[in-house]
């Protein structure tokens, strides 16, 4: 019995030693961008925006935050995703302190002629409410890159912008807007048990209106659609390799742990 939990332990940890090698590669693969030849025909178009009359209305986050926004225009954009950001991640601090929690996530969209090769020539990097490009070719154009702000109090809306990953081709619809913050709280401490009254933002946090300036386009996003994933495979493999570490590596210290029992 004794050699028999051994064996199952060793069979564990080296099953959890050959998923991180696997997983290591395939995540990274998981992330590079597709070839030109993968990319859409609809994503060479600039994003398509219609004025309207200044429209306010009222929403409330996903959190319970009120918010003021003001629509200015009707806002179409095709891109690919090259790099993103979520607002409630561990690390963003600048959210949680600031009290915005209808900004949920932050996409840089790269479109236009810049797909045709020069996307393929840059570095893309994001923090936690801005993307960064580094490009090492001339033909790259500034005006075919945007950092997007989406904005929804929609659940289904949220859960697709956050099930969005670098390499997606995706398809935006939604409202350039300015927003406020109204009536909110700041949540702190590791489980967001203590609340502190936060004031209401003095002014509005304004969006681009255009391609010629380098501020980010605020998006109230109606809807979303990824129309081409980006390496479907290796987010697969890394899925299961990652979820093969942990099962694993913690089960092969658990019957460690029982294996003196034996």
């Amino acid at each position: 019995m004794v050699k028999l939990v051994k064996f199952v332990r060793k069979i564990l940890f080296l099953t959890g030693m050959v998923c991180i090698v696997i997983y290591i590669p395939a995540s990274i693969k998981s992330k590079a961008l597709p070839r030109k030849d993968e990319i859409l025909p609809q994503l060479y178009s600039w994003p398509r925006q219609v004025r309207i009359s200044p429209r306010k209305f009222m929403v409330k986050s996903l959190e319970g935050d009120e918010y003021e926004v003001v629509a200015r225009y009707h806002y179409t954009i095709y891109g690919l995703v090259v790099s993103l950001h979520h607002s409630d991640s561990w690390i963003d601090i600048s959210h949680r302190d600031s009290g915005d929690t209808l900004n949920i996530a932050d996409f840089s969209l790269v479109y236009g002629d810049n797909l045709k090769g020069p996307y393929l020539e840059a570095k893309y990097s994001h923090g936690d409410w801005t993307g960064w490009v580094r490009y090492y070719s001339d033909a790259f154009d500034m005006r075919g890159f945007s950092n997007n702000h989406l904005l929804t109090d929609d659940e289904e809306i949220a859960r697709k912008i956050l099930s969005v990953r670098v390499g997606d081709q995706v398809l935006i619809k939604g409202l350039l807007c300015d927003y406020r913050l109204v009536k909110g709280v700041k949540r702190g401490g590791l489980l967001r048990l203590k609340k502190i009254p936060l004031k209401p933002w003095s002014g509005y946090r304004p969006t681009s209106t255009t391609r010629d300036d380098h501020d980010c386009e605020i998006i109230y996003v109606k809807e979303i659609e990824v129309l081409r994933p980006g390496n479907p495979r290796w987010r697969r493999i890394a899925r299961i390799s990652g979820w093969g570490a942990i099962g694993g590596l913690l089960g092969g210290l658990f019957v460690y742990i029982l294996e003196p029992l034996g």
